[in-house]
């Protein structure tokens, strides 16, 4: 994935991307028209509280997993249920910072290597949001996030690039890792004046840029919360 680091417009070449894997991989073809996200079932429990998953392969002593667990620790539990679902289709031994995740999670469970037998396990779930923390590293993730599987479905920060994927609703990153290059001819956005990004919240934005698939949602912050593995090199 480094066509996301020569400083270009790489939607078009993304959306060109899945494309090409779409019709190379037939199983990846969109679902029927008539098949919508709003369709798939919530999870809300009694509680009222709403389950969120995150599915990755680095749920370990990587640089992802070092920048997502005190995001997931520090989730508030009273309103979300979270679960991680980690792909060992190719890293199958954990890891200290993999027993970390299991820890912090309400639930944890290892996805079957078989694509159709993971699609079945997660879609029986009746996840309310599903979080990618990126998406780029590994082809099987990148295969399985072809599939709808939540009414809502993000991207993390994990490559600062869209996906070019119809199916990704939202891209979640920082105000800092997305250039201003992206906003419109070069020319530095001003948080002020710049009637094109709608405030969400005192902590977010939403970006309304046009180099995105997916709504883009930015933190006035990293984002992230860094977590030192003992023994590890940064």
């Amino acid at each position: 994935m480094f066509i996301g680091y020569q400083g270009i417009d790489v939607l078009p070449v993304q959306r060109a991307i899945h494309a090409l894997r779409t019709t190379v991989y037939p199983s990846l073809q969109p679902q029927p028209a008539t098949w919508k996200a709003n369709n798939l079932p919530s999870s809300q429990e009694a509680t009222g509280r709403r389950r969120i998953a995150f599915v990755s392969t680095w749920f370990r002593n990587h640089s992802v997993g070092k920048l997502l667990l005190g995001v997931i620790e520090h989730l508030d539990r009273t309103k979300f249920h979270i679960e991680i679902y980690r792909c060992v289709h190719f890293l199958q031994l954990p890891d200290e910072l993999t027993d970390a995740f299991r820890r912090v999670a309400d639930t944890y469970t290892e996805l079957p290597v078989d694509m159709d037998d993971a699609l079945a396990l997660l879609r029986r779930e009746y996840i309310d949001v599903l979080i990618y923390p990126e998406l780029g590293m590994d082809e099987w993730t990148l295969s399985l996030a072809h599939h709808r599987i939540a009414p809502v479905q993000c991207v993390f920060w994990g490559h600062p690039i869209t996906t070019g994927n119809p199916v990704v609703d939202y891209f979640i990153s920082s105000e800092y890792f997305v250039s201003d290059f992206f906003d419109s001819d070069d020319n530095p956005r001003d948080d002020k004046n710049d009637s094109a990004d709608k405030k969400d919240s005192a902590d977010t934005f939403i970006h309304h840029g046009t180099h995105f698939s997916e709504q883009v949602v930015l933190f006035r912050g990293l984002g992230t919360f860094f977590t030192q593995v003992p023994g590890s090199v940064i």
